[in-house]
């Protein structure tokens, strides 16, 4: 994977850099959707009950993922944990993701980043538990700190990242936007949490769309730390 310059031009290139600054990186990089997060900034983690749906996606490239991430807001730094499901997977996925890189998405050759996949989910109609904790709650000054992302109290993987704090957030998202069609993007984040400064985790009670790149599925909530991702006129 990756990007090469040979053909492109210096303003390209800028204009790439430009693009890749106002729109950080989602799950994956390339996929599209729903995002909100937790006023304000700087949390130390982020948990979250994540409902398994029947989710379904299309040939040849369909992708869908349900998470909870610590990103750093306007680059591409983040820590991320939920649930995956590609075309010709049988079922959907545990998985785990972290990008170093302040200027490069995951998936470029250029950025610091791994992806790790837990256990395939078999059924669907429950929820998963899926918690994003910073382990050395470093002071202002510190370059980094050790994350440990987790599912239902097991570890899917610690790794020291250059960041220490960001905003609390959940993702719904697919590979292909359709109205109606392509990917299913049905999401839904129950008891969703967030951990300061003093290590005290606590509900979300304040939260806003970071941003809204799939037009056809629209947030709701049951109340400020349970919140879906939904399009109603869908075919079932």
């Amino acid at each position: 994977m990756g990007v090469h310059y040979g053909k492109w031009t210096w303003s390209c290139f800028v204009l790439a850099m430009a693009m890749a600054m106002t729109f950080p990186s989602t799950a994956l990089a390339a996929m599209k959707g729903d995002l909100r997060y937790e006023l304000y900034t700087d949390w130390r983690g982020v948990a979250s009950k994540v409902w398994i749906y029947p989710w379904s996606v299309e040939a040849p490239d369909g992708h869908h993922v349900s998470s909870i991430y610590i990103r750093k807001r306007n680059d591409h730094r983040h820590v991320e944990a939920g649930v995956t499901l590609q075309y010709g997977w049988p079922d959907p996925k545990i998985f785990s993701q972290w990008n170093k890189s302040a200027l490069y998405p995951p998936g470029d050759d250029r950025a610091d980043w791994d992806y790790v996949l837990g256990p395939a989910l078999t059924t669907s109609g429950y929820y998963v538990y899926f918690e994003v904790n910073n382990l050395d709650m470093g002071g202002p000054g510190d370059s980094g700190d050790r994350w440990r992302t987790a599912w239902n109290g097991n570890i899917l993987d610690t790794e020291w990242l250059p960041f220490i704090a960001g905003d609390a957030t959940c993702a719904s998202e697919r590979e292909n936007v359709v109205d109606n069609y392509g990917d299913d993007n049905e999401s839904s984040f129950r008891d969703l949490k967030k951990k300061n400064n003093s290590s005290s985790w606590s509900y979300w009670t304040n939260s806003a769309v970071y941003y809204d790149q799939d037009p056809y599925y629209h947030w709701g909530s049951y109340s400020a730390s349970h919140w879906y991702d939904a399009d109603p006129g869908r075919p079932k």
